[in-house]
């Protein structure tokens, strides 16, 4: 089977600087695929390089078999790869529902003097149904009619992959989804991922620090380090191997005995 996501021999060099260096990575079809590594690693490089936001030195990108390197990044959108962002961008001043809507917004007016004076953009029907259908998937139906910037930093995320949804992708790449969240966050992040490749059939790849998270969720991990491919592997393999252990994680870290969230 042709895999969702295959990067092969990708470099990015700034001046003297190689934020990713020949890295290769393939994300199987109707997988969960973490990438860890320290900071600094090149594990956000390697996500814009993907979706399109930075263009590579040299190397390719291929999504379901279609090469996507110098695409730009509506159309590898339009194509089918979402991404999601560290830090939660919201419209300020509307509601959830118009924040969907808003970024939705194939098929929308939005009138600038009705935003100032509070009359709010204007959408077609089906839009605001389908925005309705994917803020009750990702559990923020309740949300709907609060303004955007009064939520918790965990629905502000659930927003964030939301927003994502409602292009229609087929890969989801999420960068630290669970950066800040406490734990009872955490563990709803974990449950709406899991549904999103198991009910919605999305293959999803995320960079993240919570090894708690990545060891429970992902089906095979990649861990890099100073742009360089470290291991692949199972969870399993990843938490033996030396390699990875010594860069990044300890022990601890990716055992994680006392089921501590991190």
């Amino acid at each position: 089977m042709t895999p969702i996501l295959d990067v092969k021999s990708l470099t990015k060099r700034f001046g003297g600087l190689t934020a990713v260096n020949a890295l290769d990575l393939t994300v199987r079809t109707g997988e969960i695929h973490g990438v860890i590594g320290p900071n600094g690693a090149g594990k956000t490089t390697l996500f814009s390089l993907i979706a399109g936001a930075m263009r590579p030195t040299s190397g390719q990108v291929f999504f379901d078999g279609t090469e996507i390197t110098t695409w730009a990044p509506h159309k590898i959108t339009e194509a089918g790869l979402a991404r999601t962002f560290q830090r939660s961008a919201v419209y300020h001043g509307f509601s959830v529902l118009e924040n969907m809507l808003i970024s939705m917004h194939t098929g929308c007016r939005v009138s600038l003097l009705g935003a100032i004076f509070n009359f709010g953009p204007t959408f077609p029907a089906a839009e605001i149904e389908q925005a309705d259908g994917i803020l009750e998937f990702v559990g923020l139906s309740e949300y709907r009619d609060a303004q955007a910037e009064t939520l918790a930093l965990g629905h502000q995320r659930s927003l964030g992959i939301a927003i994502a949804l409602a292009t229609g992708p087929r890969l989801l790449m999420l960068d630290e989804p669970a950066a800040g969240m406490n734990a009872q966050e955490a563990v709803v992040l974990d449950e709406l991922i899991r549904k999103i490749r198991d009910d919605q059939g999305i293959s999803v790849v995320l960079v993240e620090h919570d090894m708690k998270l990545v060891m429970e969720i992902c089906d095979r991990i990649t861990a890099i380090n100073f742009g360089l491919l470290l291991a692949n592997g199972t969870p399993e393999e990843i938490a033996g191997n030396n390699e990875v252990i010594d860069a990044y994680l300890g022990v601890e870290d990716l055992l994680d005995e006392d089921g501590d969230h991190a």
